[in-house]
């Protein structure tokens, strides 16, 4: 068989990107794509921060199939009967370049997947990787259905699920508090209405986080996304609660769907698509290493994501991180340092890089979002204390501070609120 400079494993987000990378730097590079085609595994909410893929494609938006560029974000705190709804509209989101946008992830996968093969590199679909081939103490290629296919570099972009990563020693067994479990739909709006309902112009678009009472106390929440002609909508909850709870993810999302804060949203959309997706949630260790002799990880794989309750950030660094370990392999074909193998300068790269400083300044965020009291109380605090304050009944009134010290008594005491404010201030 051919022997190729790099096999790059997966064809999401992350190993499109690298893929790409290293077609356009020159080196023969051959993708590999468990599905029917690149993207027709990949799901997320839709949102993706735009800055690693610019830099990756400078000018990419005038011909990538992004769905809105989203100017307008929203949190809704909810609790049965009542909704409070906070929104941010800033033209600063689209000057001078679009900061995010809402994309459709089967067609936007398969669009970076395919300059990767205009670039050169080689593209196969429907292939499952079984196993790394190893010799000499290092990886130098891939085993498919018996046969090893031999290359310099191996860089894994399998997903959050990735076995061979597990086998490569770049990552170990995870407990199911590091991981959480999404489920979406995709609904059809008419684009007239769509754009009506949420106040649109042109490509513009929209971003709304929900939390509250729809997670039953569970650690998580809710998203929605406005595409051109269509809603991208779903919830996000820890596996460990639900495991505990012994509920099904399924039956908070309709009672989501339900909730009166979400329904007349939804209302006149047809669904087509349902899917459900795994998000590592806690992070790397600082001290994993995300190299081996021949082989990196990159992407959910190596648990690149963040989640800081009002972003959620994922794909803009499996982006990064796949660009960064097809320079690593570029870098090293130019020093001789990847006949050995090497591909330290990946990890270094990393550690210089947006991405790792990002999980360094927020490295408290899980931790502190893993707290179900977060998501128990102060979401029916919020929307209780906007009540008391707007409301009048010819009784008369108290002054705000006394007003929301009504509402704090038997709920939360001081103490823990501003211990919550306090630890809140470190993580975020």
């Amino acid at each position: 068989m051919e022997r190729f400079d790099a096999i790059v494993v997966g064809a999401g987000l992350a190993g499109s990107s690298a893929a790409y990378t290293l077609a356009h730097g020159g080196a023969s590079v051959l993708l590999l794509e468990v599905g029917s085609q690149p993207g027709s595994k990949s799901l997320s909410g839709g949102r993706l921060y735009l800055g690693a893929l610019r830099s990756l494609m400078p000018g990419f938006w005038e011909k990538a199939p992004v769905e809105r560029y989203v100017n307008r974000e929203r949190l809704t705190l909810t609790k049965p009967d009542a909704a409070l709804t906070v929104e941010l509209s800033s033209a600063r989101f689209l000057k001078p370049a679009p900061h995010s946008a809402t994309v459709l992830r089967t067609r936007f996968d398969r669009w970076v997947a395919e300059q990767a093969e205009q670039a050169g590199a080689t593209v196969l679909a429907e292939t499952r990787v079984d196993d790394l081939a190893r010799r000499d103490g290092r990886v130098h290629g891939v085993v498919v259905r018996g046969d090893t296919i031999e290359a310099s570099a191996v860089i894994l972009a399998e997903g959050v699920n990735s076995l061979l990563a597990e086998r490569a020693g770049l990552r170990g067994p995870q407990a199911p508090e590091h991981y959480a479990v999404a489920a979406k739909e995709t609904a059809e709006l008419p684009q007239a209405v769509l754009e009506e309902r949420f106040g649109l112009q042109g490509e513009a678009g929209l971003a709304q986080l929900f939390a509250g009472d729809f997670t039953s106390g569970m650690v998580g929440g809710g998203f929605l996304y406005t595409n051109r002609g269509s809603l991208s909508y779903g919830i996000v909850i820890r596996i460990r609660n639900l495991m505990d709870r012994r509920v099904r993810i399924t039956e908070l999302f309709e009672a989501f769907k339900r909730h009166p804060a979400v329904s007349p949203l939804l209302a006149g959309s047809a669904p087509v698509e349902y899917g459900a997706h795994v998000i590592p949630e806690s992070g790397p260790e600082a001290s994993q290493t995300f190299h081996a002799p021949g082989v990196a990880v990159v992407g959910d794989a190596a648990g690149f994501s963040l989640n800081l309750g009002l972003t959620v950030r994922g794909m803009d660094y499996a982006v990064a991180s796949g660009c960064l370990a097809a320079q690593a392999v570029l870098e090293g074909q130019k020093s001789g340092a990847l006949e050995r193998g090497d591909l330290s300068g990946y990890d270094a790269a990393l550690r210089s890089s947006f991405l790792w400083e990002d999980l360094r300044t927020f490295r408290r965020a899980s931790k502190f979002l893993s707290q179900t009291h977060l998501y128990e109380r102060y979401p029916e605090l919020a929307c209780t204390a906007m009540e008391e304050l707007l409301s009048f009944d010819g009784t008369p009134k108290r002054r705000a501070v006394r007003t929301l010290r009504a509402v704090l008594r038997g709920r939360v005491s001081m103490f823990t609120l501003l211990l919550d404010a306090l630890r809140g201030s470190r993580a975020l």
